[in-house]
Formats: structure tokens, sequence, C-alpha cells
């Protein structure tokens, strides 16, 4: 079996090919973009464009990765964790206080998973009391989120290229500029515009793409080494951001230093620029709905499971395809088995230290019962299939697996 999988999309020579498939509307249209390192960089750089006073509260979400909330605490602000409906949008009122007044200052609204949804209603109580939208496309590129593309609603919209396309570092943040409150973003070292471009190579070569760029890669040995003897100048970009309750800490200094926030205020590399704008987008489009949809067919009937959504992706391109475990138990050895079989799977089962456990809270089932499966263009049809074999065959197995009830010990 040719596993692992890859996490990410990683650069072929087919993802080089022009297409002409038709697109779905793209991230925020028309407004204007600063291009930061990563989504979690561009959430940093609005809140620091807010100017929110020290110490004040930002609505974020219980279900989430940290890289969402740590953005906000160092900014000096505070995470104000609010609970979410079964269809991921906030329960407004619990950010409410008694009179009727707002509990924070901004507002941070993911679209989970890349379905688009909605946020018009969110945007009306947001005006209504004073509050700034944080729109959350992280994993939502492309797609209607109502009347409107994903990234129009927020008065900040953000969004996380390299999730998307084949580039070491990207993302974008959306906003309004202005001229007294420019963001300053400091510029890429040398090393690390060869480190980004050595990273392309690298993860592609590791999972055999690129065939014939291996001699020439092998002949650049010296400076690759080179590269990573530079590490106080050279942050690590060659994977993502995966936590788990080992390593993020039990404080927020510790969550913040796992989260990689020192690239927050620099420029990416120019290497990621241009694939993020060269890279034809129709491919990458058809592949994550073709793979979302072998997804919603395989596991509309497993046992123990459902997909969280019914929706089709018709309008979008998917980041993940949520899977429901309704078995606590169940979903922890499943996705235990997945990611260490190599399986391109993850889930936020460890959330921000000081996170609330909330009444009428659908984020709390989630962490512990849902599992993303990847969607993403790098993984082929045969990458799908075993997938798909291997979770049919862990939860409905076959009679002659199942062990015989007369034959157990007393």
């Amino acid at each position: 079996m040719s596993l692992p999988q890859p996490k990410f999309p990683v650069l072929s020579w087919r993802s080089c090919l022009p297409s002409s498939e038709p697109l779905p509307p793209r991230f925020g249209g028309s407004r204007h973009r600063l291009h930061t390192t990563s989504g979690r960089a561009a959430l940093a750089c609005a809140l620091r464009h807010m100017a929110a006073a020290h110490g004040s509260a930002v609505g974020v979400p219980t279900y989430h990765c940290p890289t969402m909330i740590a953005p906000v605490v160092m900014a000096g602000l505070r995470p104000q964790f609010y609970p979410i409906t079964d269809e991921g949008l906030p329960r407004l009122g619990a950010l409410l206080d008694s009179q009727g007044k707002s509990l924070v200052q901004a507002l941070l609204v993911p679209h989970y998973f890349g379905v688009p949804r909605n946020l018009e209603p969110v945007q009306q109580w947001c005006r209504m009391h004073g509050v700034l939208l944080i729109e959350d496309c992280a994993h939502t590129y492309f797609g209607m989120a109502g009347d409107r593309p994903v990234g129009c609603w927020g008065d900040y919209a953000i969004a996380s290229i390299s999730k998307f396309k084949p580039v070491p570092e990207a993302g974008i943040l959306l906003l309004e500029p202005k001229p007294d409150q420019a963001i300053e973003l400091s510029s890429t070292a040398w090393l690390h515009e060869l480190k980004a471009a050595f990273t392309v190579i690298e993860r592609a070569l590791s999972f055999g793409r690129l065939a014939g760029l291996g001699v020439l890669y092998r002949a650049t040995m010296g400076l690759r080494k080179l590269l990573k003897r530079e590490h106080r100048v050279i942050t690590d970009i060659t994977q993502p951001i995966i936590p788990s309750s080992q390593t993020i800490g039990t404080n927020n200094e510790q969550a913040i230093a796992y989260c990689d926030m020192d690239r927050s205020f620099r420029h990416p590399s120019r290497v990621a620029r241009l694939l993020a704008t060269c890279l034809p987008e129709g491919p990458i489009v058809a592949a994550r709905r073709r793979n979302y949809q072998r997804f919603l067919q395989a596991f509309g009937a497993l046992d123990g499971a459902t997909p969280l959504s019914q929706h089709d992706m018709r309008d979008g391109a998917p980041y993940v395809f949520p899977l429901l475990v309704r078995d606590e138990d169940r979903a922890h050895h499943l996705y235990h088995h997945l990611r260490i079989s190599g399986y391109a799977v993850f889930r936020w089962d460890t959330l921000w230290p000081g996170t609330l456990s909330l009444a009428g809270d659908a984020g709390q089932l989630w962490s512990h019962r849902i599992i993303q499966f990847l969607c993403h263009q790098s993984l082929g049809e045969a990458d799908i299939e075993r997938t798909v074999r291997e979770v049919q065959r862990l939860l409905n197995p076959s009679p002659a697996s199942t062990p015989d009830p007369r034959h157990a010990p007393a």
C-alpha cells in the first residue's frame, strides 16, 4: 500500500496544465488584499489593523484549531468562546450580557470544512451591536455564501492558500484599508526564499511527483544542508499545523509557541506568490468535488457513523469531508488507527487551554466525534478508494470477521 498519503497539496506536472474547467466564485471578489504567510498570519494582521484596546474580547468558536485562537491571544486580546449550532454557526444569544449588550468587540466566524454558509444574519447582528465581523475562509476559498462569494460578508476576511494550492506558505487578508492604519510586513530573507523553493520540490518528490527533477535536486544536497543549518533565520515550513494534546501545552504561552506565529508579519516568499497566482484552479475544484462526492456516496451507509452534511458541493470546493462517529470511544480508535496508518485525516480534538463547556453547543460533540477526511487534489482515486475501504472495514466488519459469540470465553 502506497502510504502515507499527502496531508497537503503537492506540486505535479499535471497541476501546471492549463484548464478550461468552469470555476465557482473565488474568495472575496475584488476587495483590497494583503498577502500573508498563512491564514493565521492574516488573522493576526486583521487584529492589528482593528487596533482594539488591550484585553478586549473577541468571539471565537468552541470548535476550533488552536491556530484560530493563537493570534487573538498574541494580540493581547481575550478569546470569548461561543457555542455553535448544528450547522456550525454562532449561537449569538450567548454573546450578549443580561442587558442585551454585546460581550465582544469582534466576532470570528469560520466556514467549516469548506462548506459556504450564508452569514447575512450574523452580519446583521454584528452591525446592530457594533461588532466587527471577521470571516474565516481558511477552509473555503471557492463558492457562494448566500447571495455573495465567500469572503464578502466580513469587515475582514481571511484565507489560507496553502490548503488549496501546492505552496509552502500563503494566506490572504481582505479588508477595507484605512489611510492612517497601514499594515507593514517585513521583507523575506533570501535564505528563506531558497528554502521555500526547495520545500515545494522536496514535497513533490517525496510523494512521487515531478518525475525527472530528482537528479537535479540531489545535486543541490550541499546547499540544502546549509539551509537546514540556518534554523535561526528560517523556520520550518514543511508541515501543516495538526496539534495533539501532547504537543500544544497547557497554557497560552506554550500554545502560542506551538502554533508558529513568528512569521505573522512577514511577506510570503516569491515562489509561493508565483505558484498561488499562476497555477490553474479548475482542476483543483474538480478533483476536490470528485473526492468529496466519493466519500459522501461511500459513507452514507456506515454502521455507527454518518456524514455531518449532505451538501453536494456543486457551488464550492471542499477542504475536508466531515464524518460524525456516534460513539466517542469508537471515533477515537478509528481516528488513531487511520492516523498511525498514514491516511490523510485529522480532527480538532485538542482545544485551546481554557475552552469552555457551554450549554447547547455542538462544538464539544464535534471535537471528539468528527473525523475530517482531506479532499485535496493530490489525493488520487486510488488514495480515496483505499481510505473508503479501510473505514468500511473498521466500521462495517464482515460477518466472517465478527467473533462467534458461542466461542467466547465464559
